[in-house]
């Protein structure tokens, strides 16, 4: 039944829903009492716009926490950061364990990035990581001057994710390193 429900015209009623499912279950469930298990199924549905990507339109890049390296002298834990890329219409992801997020780590891990991918997208977009983006805004974000000079030397735009949307870099941040 919840296969079928499931792929339904939204001008499907709930009364025709059921009086079908009446007809093939006559000794099945009541009105209210398949309304609200309906209810309840529609809750567990995650809806979302499918996003189709280009290839070589756009590349998601992002950090996530990474393994800790231990220090053989002192056996203190060192936290990493993993550097993800990866392109909008294969999901193909470049990774690249770093010690920090800063501004040089930050662009020469995209440097290494297109080294990889053997090209650059049209399109970067990042997480809005300080590192790369000074002021997050879905119309006019503005990117560090040190990351706006890479992204005209490489000819990629910089277009940050929306502040708080993580679909909108789905490859990137959802790849299997960062869980």
């Amino acid at each position: 039944m919840r296969e079928k429900l499931a792929r339904r015209d939204h001008k499907v009623t709930l009364m025709l829903l059921w009086t079908e499912y009446k007809a093939g279950h006559p000794d099945g469930y009541q009105y209210a009492q398949f309304t609200e298990l309906y209810r309840r199924f529609k809750k567990m549905l995650c809806v979302v716009m499918r996003q189709h990507h280009r290839p070589g339109k756009k590349v998601f890049v992002d950090f996530c926490d990474g393994i800790a390296l231990i220090d053989p002298v002192t056996g203190e834990k060192i936290a990493t950061q993993i550097f993800v890329g990866a392109l909008g219409a294969s999901s193909y992801t470049f990774a690249y364990a770093t010690l920090g997020q800063t501004l040089p780590e930050w662009l020469d891990r995209h440097v290494r990035m297109y080294q990889f991918f053997n090209g650059v997208a049209a399109i970067t977009t990042p997480d809005n990581l300080r590192t790369g983006v000074k002021r997050p805004d879905r119309y006019d974000a503005k990117a560090t001057e040190g990351y706006e000079e890479l992204a005209r030397r490489y000819g990629t735009c910089i277009m940050p994710a929306r502040v708080r949307r993580p679909r909108d870099k789905a490859c990137a941040s959802y790849c299997l390193l960062c869980g």
